[in-house]
């Protein structure tokens, strides 16, 4: 069919503004971005590794700086504000302690400072990541370490009400604190969109599907779906979701996804879970980002092949945006750390990125008109007998390919280290992990999810929405 001249004439236009009003650095303009958040800076300053991330098309920061041009990690107990908080250790009441005792304005004061000196650029266009876990927006997500913020907020009441009933207390604590914490993070959520409106703004691990090994041995499951429980809480945070620009939820691994092979249906469940809230929003699509980290949340020890290939296929496969990887100061404290790092990237991580993002953008003109990402979904059985379709058999194969050319990086799956860690790992969780875990099974096949302004089974029609 030929393109209607008008359609192409709005198009250019809109380009033309974009231009013209965002002058920062954008994002590559790609199906699937691969974001590196490693202060791997250290490496080259402190024992001279240096990493070669552009050689893999992976986007970093200018100097693979934690914080920068396209993607920049706010702490807020360091570096955001005034967040109220409780110490963990001590009790001890910092800005305030809780979120409806303490000073927004205050917040907002400090906040604005902040965001100036880290982010200079008004034309921001990179992702922007309130990293904030002290405490949780709904009441009854506090648990273990964070109960002493539902404690305390019963005897805040008690202070104002001693007369009332246990329940009175508890209903008039869970609605002070939960309409507290709803203003605190929607305010600075409306702050930072407002003096950097081009970048894309979201709280870390939100949403959350509390889906991890542990989670599902408590309360006896049988599947890594998010139960109905997590998905009516995800409901409630309709507001968050709203107020949102980026969603960035984790899909970091422990160690027992070493010895089974599901870590693709813990990583589908929770990028699902993603998708179903984002879609959920009034307004139109923002992008989705998860987080990734190349080591074992447990240990030094870099994924495996087939960790790699799960995690972060399933992410791309579901029509995320991209990953962030995301590394600790623990990652690049010693020469060690830094070399064994980039032989992961150099060996295995760099060409899968590389090969990922590829045939990320090859499916997407194929199939999408290069107007959306392609969506795959797929039955699956153990990952080294995965059945795969469409877009990522190709990055599969490629993979494997690359890896069977290239000798195992040091502490990998081959190394005699890597193997009795494998079989400690089996002994510490073979007692409880749950048996005849359900795999979530999808159907077969390639669909697209369109960018903002473009619709139809393969995004071929322009909408003539704003972006």
């Amino acid at each position: 069919m030929t393109p209607n001249p008008r359609s192409k004439f709005l198009v250019l236009l809109w380009l033309v503004q974009v231009y013209v009003t965002h002058g920062g650095p954008a994002l590559p303009d790609r199906p699937f971005n691969i974001v590196w958040n490693v202060p791997s800076r250290k490496c080259a300053e402190k024992f001279g590794v240096e990493f070669s991330l552009n050689e893999y098309d992976i986007v970093s920061n200018p100097g693979q700086e934690w914080n920068g041009t396209y993607v920049t990690l706010f702490y807020p107990q360091k570096n955001l504000g005034l967040f109220p908080q409780i110490h963990e250790q001590t009790g001890q009441d910092i800005n305030g302690g809780l979120p409806q005792k303490a000073d927004i304005e205050a917040h907002i004061a400090k906040a604005t400072d902040d965001i100036y000196r880290l982010i200079p650029d008004a034309d921001y266009q990179g992702l922007g990541v309130i990293d904030f876990k002290q405490w949780r927006p709904l009441w009854n997500r506090n648990w273990e370490s964070k109960n002493i913020y539902r404690t305390k907020s019963e005897d805040l009441v008690r202070e104002s009400s001693p007369d009332a009933s246990k329940a009175e207390v508890t209903s008039k604590a869970k609605e002070a604190f939960e309409g507290a914490a709803r203003m605190w993070m929607g305010k600075t959520l409306s702050l930072v969109k407002t003096l950097r409106p081009g970048g894309f703004w979201g709280f870390y691990l939100f949403p959350d599907c509390y889906n991890s090994p542990s989670e599902i041995q408590l309360r006896q499951g049988t599947s890594y779906d998010c139960t109905k429980e997590v998905k009516s809480d995800n409901d409630q945070l309709q507001w968050l979701w709203e107020d949102s620009t980026g969603l960035y939820p984790n899909i970091y691994l422990t160690g027992i996804f070493n010895t089974q092979p599901s870590s693709e249906q813990y990583v589908r469940a929770r990028v699902a879970e993603t998708f179903r809230v984002m879609d959920s929003r009034q307004s139109s699509a923002i992008p989705v980002y998860p987080y990734v980290r190349l080591r074992y949340r447990d240990s030094m020890e870099c994924l495996t092949k087939a960790n790699l290939v799960s995690s972060i296929q399933e992410a791309a496969g579901q029509g995320s945006a991209g990953v962030v990887i995301w590394g600790a100061s623990a990652d690049v404290n010693s020469k060690e750390n830094c070399l064994s790092l980039r032989d992961y990237v150099t060996t295995t991580f760099g060409p899968f990125a590389k090969e990922m993002m590829k045939q990320a953008e090859d499916c997407s003109r194929r199939a999408c008109s290069n107007h959306g990402r392609c969506v795959t979904s797929y039955k699956r059985t153990p990952v080294d007998a995965a059945m795969k379709t469409d877009i990522f058999d190709k990055v599969y194969e490629g993979l494997q390919s690359v890896v069977q050319k290239t000798p195992e990086p040091p502490g990998g799956a081959a190394s005699q280290e890597h193997q009795s860690h494998e079989q400690l790992i089996s002994r510490e969780y073979a007692s409880w992990f749950p048996e005849g875990l359900q795999y979530l099974h999808g159907r077969q096949g390639t669909s697209c999810r369109c960018y903002p302004g473009w619709a139809g089974e393969r995004c071929g029609v322009f909408t003539h929405e704003e972006f």
